[in-house]
């Protein structure tokens, strides 16, 4: 179906039937491409050994508390606004791309200046040298990808995010398995992959965009970084609530704690994963076609948060019930403390799917200095509970803190919603 509206289609039917088409194909590609990084990360789990995978874990954490928050809201911002204006697409962009490389040049002085003033072994320094490598070129990829929801084009991202995750599963997974990879071996199989994937969208994106017939407008890069960066900052802040508690973990308690806490929130964050594809098949929709109409959006936001709770509060109790179980098939007998864990924040999971939507309508909508609210407020919040909680408690304290912090979220969000969109959600 093409992305533009022709003068015999109505535009309440065609909107739904985007959404639906686009949420099915997404859903799909998540579910598959999520499992299978799931299945990664319990083989890395189990044949690194806790404080492998604690080590491994923390350098996504280390490395992307300072590339992660641009890469993700330069995506949003690319989403958003080409959906907007098909004629800015070239143009967005190019000065993305300028700004990026930017932001990685700076990024890549303050990583190697830290991790000069940091102890760590030589071991630990090629893990963290790998995926920060390995980071910034998958940031390249983000954006592509950002291209292509735009458009709507979500076969491709299927494909591309599937592709991606068989990539690392034949190059790290199966190292691992059949050529005893170690956890250096590991971080270069990532970065392999991410260097390959970003080949593929890049190609890929060239294709799609030189297809297109419309006049390029052009866009200063000073518009596009002063209309990203407030994006940008939602992200970072979203990032330190979601995964500063593995770094406490790792100074505080060691490897071995970070990487019992690191596979619990791997369950959980691939199922989230798993429902953000209905999320994110909504945000091109709303950014081009509802946010004007406030009937529209929120009769489709209700909707969507009738979807999210149907489908995530029987999820929240099946964890619950199951954790012990769910550990000792995933991981072993040597995981033990993960269950409880899993159980603490498997309460809170269905508060992180409304959290994570009711954030990305308001960035969707150009709400954002909403969303900056409360992810700020979230982040001190966060930070806070972890700071007093996880020197005494270590991973539990952690758990705790997260799931106070999903409930702090949806709290505040759910009033944002009401009194500045008139959203009020059954």
């Amino acid at each position: 179906m093409s992305i533009f509206t022709t003068k015999t289609e109505k535009p309440e039917q065609t909107t739904k039937q985007r959404l639906v088409k686009n949420s099915l194909l997404l859903i799909s590609a998540e579910a598959i491409s999520k499992l299978t990084a799931l299945l990664i990360q319990i083989i890395a789990a189990r044949y690194l050994g806790s404080k492998g995978y604690g080590m491994f874990s923390y350098a996504f954490v280390g490395t992307g508390v300072l590339l992660n928050f641009v890469d993700h809201g330069f995506r949003v911002y690319t989403t958003r606004e080409i959906s907007n204006d098909f004629t800015r697409a070239k143009s967005i962009l190019k000065n993305i791309i300028f700004l990026k490389k930017i932001i990685t040049t700076i990024s890549i002085v303050i990583i190697s200046t830290a991790y000069t003033i940091i102890p760590l072994d030589s071991k630990d320094l090629q893990v963290i040298f790998l995926i920060s490598i390995a980071m910034i070129v998958d940031g390249y990829s983000e954006i592509n990808l950002g291209v292509f929801r735009a458009f709507e084009k979500m076969k491709e991202v299927s494909i591309l995010m599937i592709s991606q995750r068989a990539l690392f599963f034949i190059t790290g997974g199966l190292g691992i398995l059949f050529l005893d990879f170690g956890i250096v071996e590991f971080s270069s199989a990532f970065l392999l992959t991410t260097t390959l994937f970003f080949l593929i969208s890049r190609k890929m994106v060239s294709s799609l965009l030189d297809k297109e017939i419309f006049q390029q407008k052009s866009l200063n890069w000073r518009s596009v970084l002063e209309n990203s960066m407030p994006i940008c900052l939602v992200i970072f802040f979203s990032y330190i609530y979601f995964r500063l508690d593995v770094a406490f973990l790792f100074f505080l308690h060691g490897k071995a704690q970070a990487g019992f806490y690191t596979a619990s929130f791997k369950i959980i964050e691939s199922l989230t994963l798993l429902i953000a594809g209905i999320r994110a098949s909504l945000f091109p929709v709303i950014s081009k076609d509802t946010f004007h109409d406030s009937r529209q959006l929120s009769r489709i936001s209700r909707e969507l948060y009738r979807v999210l709770l149907l489908i995530c509060v029987p999820i929240s109790i099946g964890i619950i019930f199951i954790s012990e179980y769910l550990v000792e098939v995933l991981y072993g007998s040597g995981y033990g403390p993960t269950s409880s864990i899993i159980k603490i924040m498997g309460a809170s999971f269905f508060l992180i799917a409304l959290n994570e939507f009711s954030i990305f309508l308001l960035l969707a909508v150009k709400k954002t200095q909403i969303a900056i609210q409360i992810t700020l407020l979230a982040a001190i919040f966060n930070f806070t509970l972890n700071w007093v909680l996880i020197p005494s408690w270590g991973t539990f304290g952690a758990a705790i803190s997260f799931a106070f912090t999903q409930v702090f979220i949806f709290s505040i969000a759910y009033m944002k919603l009401k009194k500045n969109l008139g959203i009020v959600f059954p």
